[in-house]
């Protein structure tokens, strides 16, 4: 639950902590070809605005082919996105992976749609979108020795950090009411409308997707949970 972080944070600074665990130490997962992303609330102190904790990530429309990702305690659809990792096993390895939506079915052909990490490297809150392209490369689930839990991580290239997800006051087509950022280390405090949290990946159907091959989508499986609900975090 809110130890999460605190708990994995504690592993890595210990290498010797690290070495002792076993696979058994950590919620099992399975494999699937999607997945839905599930807020998991890290923050020590809990928000008094908001409490996002089992919050689903979602995108809202906020332009044309722009998509701003959000958090949804109710999506409208019933569910999350379902999102997919794109590349090969050996881009798994060197964490040089996409994230995608299923593309597009356009008249004129397929297209791509993924998770997107808005550029800008003076940027201390970096928007996450999904958006015509293939998505960000560098990101991924984690997996292995390096993250033993089934969550979310930035590209390398963000130089650290975490999520967050805020609430704006007077949300617009614009700008929504939930948008999850990416918090870059140097970002001193949260800011005061915002949680900070996990995004974990809960196994979902992929849809059968269109223009697969036009597009050099590789799909690869991914190890996410069942149901995360259902995680009694106090056994981990």
């Amino acid at each position: 639950m809110r130890f999460l972080l605190f708990t994995a944070a504690l592993a890595s600074a210990s290498p010797l902590a690290a070495r002792q665990k076993t696979p058994a130490d950590y919620p099992p997962r399975i494999f699937a070809d999607a997945f839905t992303l599930i807020a998991n609330v890290t923050s020590p102190t809990p928000n008094p605005l908001f409490n996002p904790h089992g919050w689903v990530l979602t995108a809202e429309r906020v332009g044309a082919g722009q998509n701003a990702v959000v958090l949804s305690a109710k999506p409208a659809a019933g569910a999350g996105a379902v999102l997919f990792l794109n590349g090969t096993a050996r881009d798994v390895s060197a964490e040089n992976t996409s994230i995608m939506a299923p593309p597009l079915n356009n008249t004129s052909g397929p297209i791509p749609m993924g998770l997107q990490y808005a550029s800008g490297a003076e940027n201390r809150l970096v928007r996450l979108g999904i958006n015509f392209g293939v998505g960000t490369l560098g990101t991924g689930i984690g997996v292995g020795l390096r993250d033993p839990y089934a969550r979310l991580f930035a590209p390398a290239a963000m130089q650290g950090g975490r999520f967050i997800v805020c609430k704006e006051p007077n949300p617009v087509y614009t700008r929504p009411e939930f948008p999850v950022y990416w918090a870059r280390y140097g970002v001193s405090e949260i800011p005061e409308n915002c949680e900070q949290i996990a995004l974990l990946a809960q196994c979902a159907k992929l849809p059968e997707l269109v223009g697969e091959k036009e597009l050099n989508i590789v799909k690869i499986g991914v190890g996410c949970y069942e149901d995360v609900k259902s995680i009694d975090w106090s056994k981990w």
